[in-house]
């Protein structure tokens, strides 16, 4: 092994060196004549092959290197054993993506917040992952925010040709969208908003308000306290003194706080005001003991829940007692809310929808500000010991079972800001843990005292802060029929059936066909393969009646349906998650459920249904349209069940008992379209409830980009009479409908974007 000259050892130095660089695969394959010559490859790239523009693997690009290094070919130096030697060294770049890369990085390095990405993203810190690089190459794509100041997933949805053109949503910010005035976040829209319409809040015509008000409950708020920081504490106690509406009570219990200046301060407050009461807890008991001590000293109608550190803006207590004046049989009371952080700056705001029972098992929509009739917290005990972290959740769901919904008003206004502190989940969820199994244990316990069969987990292993409800399907499974509508060609039946049967093992299952086809024997044909190939159950075959109406045709068929709940499919969907059929039809047999929507995805990758939004101006598209489909959406609407205003028609479930009450679909009044929208109406006024599942994913393979055409029948654009009947009969719907949306959001969009130029109600 020993060299002739100090050439060849110098020769055989630099191929050690580069060979953990070369990729001998990547260069035969690419290079088939020196594969042909049965040359080797790694000498041949060392002596000849850089100096032919080849490259030595895909990571390195041997032209972009001598571009940047001209000298080397006149010099006889090979560009790797160079790059290896002093260019990487030097901060040299292997190729010109990894430059691109690098100048990118350096254009969003002063917006990256790299604390924050690990603080949120622990995958990425247990992976030991670079924070930036990841955000810059893939994080971005998962819908992951570089900051508290950047929200992709809200930039992406307004810019949708991003994605598809694979570009970072920081970058366009950065190079672009600042200059075009584009907002980083909803939380950067919001601060826009509050600056616009807080100013035209005035106190004096609110004081002026109060005095029409025929109805003054003595409201008394519930406070338990433990070490917060005294200014904070401070904050919040004078946000109650400073209340327009002065009948209040202020019930304060200190869970034997071991700060000083936590107890000076109580006294203070307590002999400056006289509505304020104060007990002095002997031991620690944590939040539920604290707070029904604070329970023990209300004399009020009304319990209002305030965190020791966050603070009510002058006005909620007027707003809660003008609620109660408008509704003077209402029992709970929810307001929308917003965080604040240490330098008082509002953002995050949550602008709720009205009572939604499924999306309230997902997430505790009531939260803040919660008020409560107090015959009823002190008739279920108050707080549950050992539900600590959720013991709010706790309470309303116990609470909610001793009322009927109609008891139950929101608030479109934000009446709490939540304070955002170290150690506070309004700072981050990954503040504190326990909570969200707190959470589930009481739902759990919540889904037992009422009777329903469900499994309660949290939505994925990445995402642990919200809850999933998977209802069971009874002992004696009924019989479901699958109705798929066909019309078009044989073979696009034939592979939604397959793609059917490859995602369901619902076992009482009955398969129906509504189809066009020119003849019995091309069905026959088609049904022939499918026995063969994919041995489903027995097929009925239905005949489209083309001189009929859609509606018409449905009835017909369904008519004849033997199964107590069926599901309509049409062969443009093609199921794509496990289990969609039973996930559907478990939610369908609950009471009170109409239609049960999945989540629908164009080809592209984006939102195609979730749900559908009612606009005041007579139309309905999809809630979350076009967002990508690895979006939480807002307020991570897109990945929890809840109910919606409507749904579309391409694929739902309903119980055949109450599509029969509701008279079937409309053949009297609509000619063409528009049926599965007044279908779902026409069950809301039955007071059934209309619900989204992200558990069950299908794709659709025809996109109507317009969102605005119906979303049944698809070989026709919607019919305007139709369309018109629909906004007259189901005019408070339309005009004003916040059953997933609010009054500070824009009606007219499905983004849940802010209303610039007034919000529909103000603030």
């Amino acid at each position: 092994g020993q060299f002739t000259n100090s050439t060849e050892e110098e020769t055989h130095l630099e191929i050690q060196k580069i060979k953990p660089f070369f990729d001998e695969d990547y260069y035969l394959t690419t290079y088939l004549d020196v594969k042909n010559a049965n040359t080797d490859p790694l000498l041949h790239y060392y002596d000849i092959g850089w100096k032919e523009g080849r490259n030595p693997s895909p990571q390195f690009d041997t032209n972009y290197y001598l571009s940047r290094n001209p000298d080397l070919l006149q010099r006889n130096i090979n560009p790797l054993v160079h790059y290896i030697q002093v260019g990487k060294a030097e901060g040299q770049f292997a190729n010109s993506s990894e430059e691109e890369t690098h100048l990118e990085i350096q254009k969003i390095k002063p917006f990256f917040d790299e604390d924050y990405y690990l603080t949120n993203y622990l995958d990425i810190k247990n992976a030991n992952l670079d924070p930036l690089l990841h955000y810059l190459t893939q994080g971005w794509k998962e819908g992951r925010n570089p900051s508290p100041q950047f929200d992709t997933n809200y930039y992406l949805s307004h810019n949708p040709g991003l994605l598809q053109r694979n570009i970072n949503p920081l970058i366009h910010y950065i190079q672009t969208g600042k200059a075009e005035g584009q907002f980083t976040s909803f939380i950067d829209m919001y601060h826009n908003w509050v600056k616009e319409y807080n100013r035209q809040i005035d106190i004096d015509k609110v004081r002026e308000a109060q005095k029409q008000l025929k109805i003054r409950p003595l409201i008394s708020v519930v406070m338990p306290v433990f070490n917060p920081p005294p200014q904070w504490l401070k904050i919040a106690i004078e946000s109650v003194i400073n209340q327009t509406y002065e009948n209040w009570q202020l019930c304060i219990a200190d869970d034997n706080s071991s700060d000083v200046k936590v107890k000076e301060l109580l006294n203070y407050y307590c002999r400056l005001d006289s509505r304020i009461n104060v007990v002095f807890r002997n031991t620690n008991g944590h939040i539920s003991e604290a707070s029904n001590s604070a329970i023990e000293l209300v004399k009020g109608e009304f319990i209002a829940l305030l965190d020791h550190d966050d603070e009510l803006p002058a006005y909620a207590l007027y707003k809660v007692v003008e609620c109660i004046n408008q509704n003077p049989d209402v029992n709970l009371i929810y307001s929308d809310e917003d965080r604040i952080n240490q330098d008082n700056e509002r953002y995050d705001p949550y602008f709720k929808p009205d009572w939604n029972y499924h999306l309230f098992l997902s997430q505790n929509m009531i939260c803040h500000l919660g008020v409560y009739r107090t015959s009823i917290v002190k008739k279920i005990g108050g707080f549950t010991v050992g539900l600590e972290g959720s013991q709010d959740y706790d309470l309303a769901l116990r609470f909610i079972e001793q009322i009927n919904p109609s008891q139950i008003v929101h608030i479109p206004h934000i009446l709490y800001h939540w304070r955002a502190i170290k150690g506070s989940v309004a700072l981050s969820h990954n503040e504190k843990t326990y909570p969200y199994e707190a959470a589930r244990k009481s739902i759990r316990n919540h889904l037992s005292r009422t009777n329903k069969l469900a499994i309660v987990s949290s939505t994925s292993q990445e995402v642990n802060t919200f809850q999933r409800v998977q209802y069971k399907l009874p002992d004696n499974i009924p019989m479901a029929t699958l109705l798929i509508v066909s019309l078009g060609e044989p073979e696009q039946l034939y592979r939604s059936l397959e793609s059917v049967f490859a995602t369901t093992s619902y076992s009482n299952l009955e398969v129906a066909v509504l189809c066009d086809f020119k003849t019995i024997s091309e069905w026959g044909k088609v049904g022939v393969s499918i026995k063969n190939n994919l041995n489903p159950v027995n097929i009925l075959c239905f005949e489209y009646d083309r001189c009929s109406s859609y509606g018409v045709n449905l009835n017909s068929v369904i008519a004849n349906l033997k199964g107590q709940i069926f599901c309509l499919l049409h062969t443009k969907v093609l199921p794509t998650s496990k289990g969609w059929l039973t996930e559907m039809v478990a939610i369908g047999l609950q009471d009170t459920v109409g239609m049960v929507g999945p989540k629908l995805i164009y080809p592209n990758g984006t939102i195609a249904h979730a749900g559908l939004h009612l606009k005041e101006n007579g139309r309905y598209s999809s809630l979350h349209h076009h967002f990508d489909k690895l979006s939480m959406g807002y307020c991570s609407r897109l990945i929890l069940m809840h109910e919606v205003g409507a749904l579309g028609g391409n694929l739902f479930v309903i119980n055949k008992s109450a599509f029969n009450q509701v008279g079937g679909f409309d053949v009297t009044n609509l000619k063409e379209s528009c049926f599965d929208v007044d279908l779902a109406l026409k069950l809301r006024k039955k007071s059934y409830k209309n619900i989204y599942t992200p558990y069950a994913e299908a794709y659709i393979e025809t996109a109507s980009e317009s969102g605005t055409g119906d979303s049944f029948d698809i070989y026709k654009d919607i019919n305007e009479t139709d369309l018109n009947y629909l906004k007259a009969n189901y005019r408070d719907y339309f005009s004003f409908d916040d059953l997933s949306y609010n009054p500070n959001l824009d009606a007219n969009y499905e983004d849940f974007r802010l209303l610039a130029s007034p919000p529909r109600l103000m603030t």
